[in-house]
């Protein structure tokens, strides 16, 4: 009976794994605007980030990466509504943070397990390479101007899912010609060594500048 239980929870989980994989798009084909490329590497079978982009309409595209608090297949779920609802805001042509508004309103109402989630929203002018941006608590992104990365000094807003009608403050990153914005998730800098010691912050911006 122990065996049947176990043999059961590790087919769930990897339905859980199957089902995330396949709402992460793969499709990091080149175009005339931009190149783009993500990825991602849970800690455990089934992780609590996501990343997504998309296109809006004809001159705007859509950027998301974000992280929702816990992990295995209820973060799974939580993270497939907020991926949905967010991506339905904005394609639905609501201001930015107005869809960010709706968003969090929507799962604030669908609430589960005291979930929330973390978020940088980005809406690229895909004509003048402005982007505007939500950061609702989520880590600051780094920017790669001439040969130097160097972290963001962001608007920050609540993060999703805690505060309804809760009103998003927006902000705007001017991407020129060759140079390159970074998105990640908390997953790289509060990675451990097995002293306990932090990737952290500094070293990442190190390593990208080296």
């Amino acid at each position: 009976m122990i065996f049947i239980i176990v043999f059961t929870l590790y087919h769930i989980f990897r339905i859980a794994k199957n089902i995330q994989d396949s709402s992460l798009p793969k499709d990091f084909s080149k175009n005339e605007y931009f190149e783009l490329t993500a990825s991602m590497t849970p800690a455990r079978e089934v992780g609590g980030d996501f990343y997504d982009f998309f296109p809006i309409d004809e001159n705007h595209f859509g950027l998301v990466i974000a992280d929702v608090c816990g992990k295995g297949i209820t973060a799974a779920l939580y993270i497939m509504s907020a991926k949905t609802t967010i991506k339905n805001m904005l394609q639905a042509g609501y201001p930015l943070k107005e869809a960010l508004m709706r968003a969090n309103n929507s799962l604030c109402a669908n609430r589960a397990a005291l979930m929330f989630v973390t978020t940088f929203v980005g809406v690229s002018d895909l004509t003048t390479g402005k982007i505007e941006y939500v950061n609702a608590g989520h880590c600051p992104p780094l920017i790669k101007t001439k040969e130097k990365y160097e972290y963001i000094d962001v608007v920050t807003n609540m993060v999703l899912g805690v505060l309804p009608d809760d009103e998003y403050k927006t902000g705007y990153i001017s991407l020129r010609k060759n140079e390159r914005l970074f998105l990640y998730t908390d997953g790289v800098t509060e990675a451990q060594t097995k002293a306990k010691k932090f990737f952290g912050t500094e070293r990442l911006l190190n390593i990208l500048n080296e």
